[in-house]
């Protein structure tokens, strides 16, 4: 129980517990090699972000023109394919690696940090769909290949 109180209703007062809470940690006076390390995951997640929307931007750009079934789309496929994979690992380890170091070393009166992890599998599941696609996208070539050859 984080939290006791009273609520009056109808008359009456119900007894109510605050058993579980969502919240941020907010650190004061943060260490430099903490946030230094905490900014350098920062830019590399900015990092992969932009090189993702970038490499689709590159890929919609090439449908456009009606180069689809292209080696280079394929090559972005698989680029947005593995970038969204590793943004997935480097969430599931940033995720770990902020509890265990930080949070559950946080001693609080009231209040006991847990964790429920979540594992993004919507991520996961776009870069392994994509990366279907991109085999998709290399049977289609080799058939169009194999068109234009008994042409």
């Amino acid at each position: 129980i984080i939290e006791a109180g009273v609520m009056p209703f109808y008359g009456e007062d119900v007894k109510v517990e605050l058993v579980e809470a969502n919240a941020r940690i907010h650190f004061f006076n943060t260490p430099a090699p903490l946030a230094r390390k905490f900014a350098m995951v920062l830019l590399g997640v900015c990092a992969l972000s932009f090189f993702l929307l970038w490499t689709f931007r590159q890929f919609v750009v090439n449908v456009r023109k009606g180069a689809i079934f292209t080696i280079s789309n394929i090559i972005l496929l698989q680029r947005i394919s593995y970038t969204l994979i590793g943004f997935w690992f480097l969430m599931i380890v940033y995720m770990r690696v902020t509890y265990y170091y930080i949070s559950a070393r946080v001693e609080m009166d009231n209040v006991e940090i847990v964790s429920e992890f979540n594992n993004y599998p919507g991520i996961l599941l776009a870069a392994l769909f994509i990366w279907v696609l991109s085999h998709i996208f290399i049977r289609g070539l080799k058939l169009r290949e194999e068109q234009e050859l008994t042409i």
